[in-house]
């Protein structure tokens, strides 16, 4: 038996949200009885839930004519590295699970199971394996309710698998790698001649793999995001970092689909506490999500949780006159007033605070501030003014 080694990912990662690949599917049977099996490559919160349905996607959205089923994590929690194994719709070997909409059966026949965070309607990837005959279909509208399309949100053979139509499956620890990150691990999983597959049910049904953890490359201690007036800033802080070559910075307009926006560069090896920022000066109008992909020197990576921010206000804030002599006027949305504001000096001294839209910089000297003005309602603005006689 190999022992596959995976990098956790701190709580964090599950607190606020999911990505693709931090479960993996590593069995099936649908054969009577009817069951799955996934581990989980990240650790778990007590009370966290987790959606699966056989349903089909389309290529738009799921086929509603079969079932949802929820899981949710015990008291105390789910270690990485635990094989949960779910049979018929209300047995788990950890945690419990209920049936929550439709009819949740496995067709002997071939079917999907696709794992999911959200909503049926509105759904977040996180994994699935495909064991139909069509594998992943290429068209829109797939044929029947046991065929699907592969959601962009997902990757075959790094967050999905299609392991071909047999009644049974499982993932063959003795062909895995004995050493990754969840990266590693989830291609490892989802490679389709990793796979036993059989038309009779196998003993044992899943494979007697030990997850064992390895140091973290990076430990991620926060990751927050704030709106500006045109700008949406992200700041993050790591505690430790081993071999870390870079972080890209992704965003998406749906927290399903990503794109590279930046990149910032690491620190390589470090035990202090680092803090990074990135500025996303072309956001989108509305709700930004964002994510880290920290790559290592090696090329292995990971994903942080997603954050999101929303962009408001854009072109309804502005201050004059600027440059400015004696009085600056400040203009902000009509549904927002002033909590707070103050002048910054280009060495991050605040210079001066005030809290009217009317401000004297008499007194103050001439040069380049930030002006940063925050809102009782939660937003914040930052308008260069230059100071002069």
């Amino acid at each position: 038996m190999k022992k596959i080694y995976l990098s956790l990912f701190l709580v964090l990662t599950w607190l606020k949200g999911f990505s693709a690949g931090e479960i993996a599917f590593v069995a099936f049977q649908s054969d009577d009885p009817d069951s799955f099996s996934w581990v989980a490559l990240v650790p778990i919160p007590a009370g966290t839930t987790i959606f699966f349905t056989d349903n089909g996607w389309n290529g738009t959205a799921f086929r509603t004519s079969e079932g949802v089923l929820t899981w949710t994590a015990p008291a105390g929690g789910v270690p990485a590295g635990t094989v949960v194994t779910i049979t018929g719709t209300s047995t788990a070997s950890t945690g419990t699970v209920v049936a929550s909409l439709g009819s949740f059966s496995l067709a002997a026949a071939g079917d999907q199971i696709f794992a999911f965070k959200g909503t049926l309607a509105s759904p977040t990837f996180i994994a699935a394996i495909n064991f139909g005959s069509t594998g992943w279909v290429d068209d829109n509208m797939p044929a029947s309710t046991n065929t699907t399309a592969l959601p962009a949100a997902l990757t075959n053979g790094s967050n999905a698998v299609a392991v071909g139509n047999q009644d049974n499956g499982r993932f063959n620890c003795s062909d895995g790698s004995e050493m990754g990150n969840i990266a590693t691990i989830g291609a490892n999983i989802n490679t389709t001649t990793n796979w036993t597959t059989s038309a009779t049910p196998l003993s044992p049904a899943v494979s007697a793999c030990t997850y064992t953890s390895s140091s973290l490359p990076v430990r991620l201690i926060s990751f927050k995001s704030e709106a500006h007036s045109a700008a949406i800033e992200l700041t993050w802080q790591t505690g430790e970092e081993i071999d870390n070559s870079h972080f890209e910075i992704e965003r998406s307009s749906n927290a399903q689909n990503f794109e590279a926006i930046g990149r910032v560069i690491g620190q390589g090896n470090s035990t202090a506490k680092l803090v990074y920022s990135y500025v996303d000066v072309s956001p989108k109008t509305g709700l930004n999500y964002y994510r880290l992909k920290q790559v290592d020197l090696d090329g292995q990576f990971e994903y942080s949780r997603i954050v999101s921010a929303r962009l408001t206000g854009l072109g309804l804030f502005k201050a004059y006159p600027n440059p400015v002599v004696g009085i600056l006027t400040i203009e902000l949305p009509s549904e927002s007033t002033i909590e707070s504001a103050c002048l910054i000096d280009l060495t991050g001294r605040k210079v001066r605070e005030f809290f009217d839209s009317n401000v004297s910089v008499e007194g103050v000297e001439n040069g380049m501030y930030t002006l940063q003005v925050k809102t009782k309602d939660g937003r914040t603005f930052q308008q260069r003014v230059l100071k002069i006689n």
